[in-house]
């Protein structure tokens, strides 16, 4: 993410339109990562595809994995698996 020189002058309303932008593209490269492991034909069905994305939500919200987090210093982002919320 690059942000543009001279943000501080910026209004609010500018602000705002830049983040919305930054975490539409962030989101859509995290579904671009997603989806490339069905690129595939023989890969490229709906349980494996639900399967990926349930991971996704355990590791963000299961309660052993953000103790886990926490022993080990990692931070947790607990929007992460909506990045796929069509499959969930």
């Amino acid at each position: 993410m690059t942000w543009t020189k001279g943000l501080n002058k910026r209004t609010d309303h500018e602000s705002q339109i830049q983040t919305a932008s930054e975490v539409s593209a962030m989101r859509g490269r995290w579904k671009e990562e997603f989806y490339q492991e069905f690129e595939d034909t023989i890969n490229n069905n709906e349980a494996n595809k639900y399967a990926k994305a349930a991971a996704w939500y355990y590791v963000t919200y299961d309660p052993t994995e953000r103790q886990r987090r926490q022993d080990t210093n990692e931070d947790g982002y607990f929007s992460f698996p909506w990045v796929v919320d069509k499959i969930l």
